[in-house]
């Protein structure tokens, strides 16, 4: 597990596009966290680094995906970021009407609110978002992978750690 301490909107910009460029179609990031700790904040800049990476010209909008339930960005190179907002779903019936696994299929993917569906994705990288409440954009984030394929592609990043 990795626990980062970010004290700014450009150290969560700078720990976004790290997990993006080491990203790959069929890969799962699950996003933790209350309303408001910055899932969605993240996810925008995954977007959007992964985009200008593969030199596509970056979506002008990146929204959250809380009505829509799933959000596709065709972010260049043959990687589409798929990002997935379950809050409002009740139950794993409800996930599987809406297509959602054929949905994800070969894409890079982001899940805010993964609870439900927790148990079916063993290998993956969970992000926790922790607000400070003291300071607006200051929170701790722990990124912890499951799997020796994301634990390798964790231990390639070079993070700034909080102990």
């Amino acid at each position: 597990i990795l626990k980062i301490s970010i004290t700014s909107i450009k150290e969560t910009k700078q720990l976004a596009k790290a997990l993006a460029l080491k990203a790959n179609k069929g890969d799962i990031f699950f996003l933790r966290g209350n309303l408001g700790s910055g899932k969605t904040t993240f996810a925008r800049f995954f977007i959007k680094s992964l985009s200008i990476h593969n030199k596509k010209k970056e979506p002008k909008v990146v929204v959250s995906p809380t009505y829509s339930l799933i959000q596709n960005y065709d972010c260049g190179k043959e990687k589409t970021v798929c990002h997935v907002d379950l809050f409002r779903l009740k139950s794993i019936k409800e996930i599987q009407v809406i297509d959602f696994f054929e949905e994800i299929r070969d894409k890079i993917t982001l899940i805010e609110w993964p609870e439900k569906i927790e148990k079916i994705f063993k290998e993956k990288i969970e992000i926790n978002f922790i607000n400070n409440l003291t300071r607006l954009e200051s929170r701790i984030i722990s990124v912890r992978a499951f799997g020796n394929y994301y634990k390798n592609k964790l231990s390639s990043l070079k993070l700034n750690k909080k102990k």
